[in-house]
């Protein structure tokens, strides 16, 4: 009688600092409408955003998930920059039926040195996981951006239409991924 089994080997691989450096980070550029002095704009924002959780560094206004992953949003630049928290080592599972002998010493063999490229399956799949999670944060964290722009418009609307007359009513209505919010004014 034969028996088949499957086997986990743990190994840590050393990743290179230009595969960390490829996949680490992403940007994502928003837009400011200037609806009031940008300062002012600017201001309410800063003050929208940490509100909803983001905390003042000196990198700008950030926020970070429990993997240690951040959202650092740049008020001058209006920019996000998404940053994975990878550390130099990285721990794999290799799941093999057969020959994971050869497999074993061909991966360790291949990196030992951190320069030395990760194996082309390895590196895929690691690729992956980490545009995963970059992806997570990033969604996250524009989502709290343009909720928090959609908030400070709005509110610049308001007082913008109360320095031009008596505001008689306001409106907000979406449709189409379209906000919009009618203002009625009497002179």
């Amino acid at each position: 009688m034969s028996h088949s089994y499957r086997i986990s080997v743990p190994i840590n691989i050393a990743l290179s600092d230009t595969f960390r450096e490829k996949i680490k980070s992403y940007k994502i550029d928003f837009t400011l409408l200037e609806i009031l002095p940008k300062d002012t704009m600017l201001e309410m924002l800063k003050s929208k955003l940490l509100s909803k959780g983001f905390k003042e560094t000196e990198k700008g206004l950030e926020t970070s998930d429990y993997l240690g992953d951040t959202a650092t949003f740049n008020l001058d630049t209006m920019q996000l920059n998404v940053t994975l928290n990878l550390s130099k080592n990285h721990d794999i599972y290799l799941l093999d039926d057969s020959n994971s002998d050869k497999m074993l010493e061909s991966i360790i063999s291949n990196c030992i040195k951190s320069e030395v490229p990760l194996p082309v399956d390895i590196s895929r799949n690691l690729g992956k996981e980490y545009a995963k999670r970059i992806t997570k944060v990033a969604i996250e964290s524009k989502k709290i951006i343009n909720n928090a722009l959609k908030e400070i418009y709005k509110e610049a609307v308001i007082i913008k239409a109360k320095e031009l007359g008596n505001l008689v009513n306001i409106s907000e209505s979406e449709s189409g991924g379209n906000y919009r919010v009618h203002i009625e004014i009497q002179n």
